[in-house]
């Protein structure tokens, strides 16, 4: 089994299908989040060690993620609100993914069975990874 340092803990890494795409992933939990690394190109250490680097200090994300959204989305059109929660993150989970980018899955009460998905993507020094495209799901 394979597993991952995030402090002084080790973290199992499980291997298992995606429920909605059928595409053979790891994952880890870390901090009531899912981590999911792999997709359609599978998974591999090089998006799972961006993983444990992002769980490492995931809460900047998740509140870049929530500053990102609220700058674009009308949250009266759902009667929302805020903040938006994390739900998990993703890394490579499509072919044409990055492995320098990843995204942030995330809910707000409100808008029954909808998933929302911030896109981080690695701009390069001093930057670093920046919030570049969002999109949401009916689920």
């Amino acid at each position: 089994m394979t597993v991952i340092h995030l402090g002084d803990e080790q973290i199992p890494v499980s291997q298992s299908p995606t429920k909605l795409l059928g595409f053979q992933t790891w994952g880890f939990d870390w901090n009531e989040l899912s981590f999911d690394v792999g997709g359609e190109r599978g998974p591999d250490k090089t998006s799972l060690e961006l993983a444990r680097r992002v769980a490492a200090n995931f809460e900047p994300f998740v509140m870049a993620a929530n500053e990102y959204l609220s700058a674009m989305v009308s949250l009266e059109r759902f009667n929302a609100t805020l903040p938006w929660i994390a739900q998990g993150f993703e890394f490579g989970i499509y072919r044409e993914d990055s492995f320098t980018e990843f995204e942030v899955c995330l809910v707000i009460d409100g808008d029954t069975y909808g998933l929302w998905h911030v896109r981080f993507r690695d701009v390069g020094p001093p930057v670093g990874f920046w919030p570049v495209a969002f999109s949401r799901q009916q689920h």
